[in-house]
C-alpha cells in the first residue's frame, strides 16, 4: 500500500468511535472465516455460513452507512482491489442480520477478451451500496437467496 494511504488510514483511524471499534472486530472475524472457509466450503455453503437470521429490527442509515464506509475502508487497507466478493459476502452477513431483505449476485462478464466477475447486493431488485448497477455490465449467474 502506498504511503500515503496508509497515512490516510491512519489519520481515519483516530475518528474511530468505540462502536467502530467493535464492527471492525466482527469485519476482521468474518474475513478471517471468508479465508478459511473459502477453501473447504462450495460456493453456497460459503454463502450460507455468511448468511444470519435477523436479529434486530432495520438500523438506521447512519448505522448502515457506517458499516458500509468502515468494511470498505478495511479491505482497501487488507486487499487495495478488488475484494467484491468478501465485501459483498460482509456486507449480506450485517444487513440479513439486522432484517434487510438483501440477496447477494454473482456475475460475469467478457473484458478485453477475459472473462471477469463482480459480487453484489439487492434489496427488491435494486443495486444495494453500489455505485452503479452491475447488472447493467455483468450477467448473473447466481443468486442468493433466490
Amino acid at each position: 500500500m502506498p504511503v500515503h494511504r496508509r497515512l490516510l488510514t491512519l489519520a481515519q483511524a483516530r475518528s474511530l468511535r468505540p462502536q467502530d471499534v467493535a464492527t471492525l472486530l466482527q469485519i476482521s472475524g468474518l474475513l478471517g472465516g471468508f479465508m478459511v472457509l473459502q477453501r473447504v466450503l462450495p460456493l453456497p455453503s460459503l454463502i450460507r455460513f455468511f448468511d444470519a437470521r435477523p436479529r434486530a429490527r432495520s438500523v438506521g442509515k447512519a448505522r448502515a452507512d457506517r458499516v458500509i464506509k468502515l468494511t470498505n475502508a478495511l479491505l482497501q487497507c487488507i486487499y487495495g482491489r478488488d475484494f467484491c466478493l468478501q465485501r459483498s459476502l460482509v456486507l449480506f452477513h450485517f444487513f440479513r442480520k439486522w432484517g434487510y431483505p438483501v440477496r447477494i449476485h454473482f456475475g460475469i462478464t467478457r473484458k478485453e477478451g477475459k472473462l471477469t466477475g463482480h459480487a453484489w447486493l439487492d434489496e427488491h431488485g435494486t443495486p444495494f451500496a453500489e455505485h452503479d448497477d452491475p447488472a447493467l455490465v455483468y450477467r448473473t449467474i447466481y443468486v442468493y437467496p433466490r
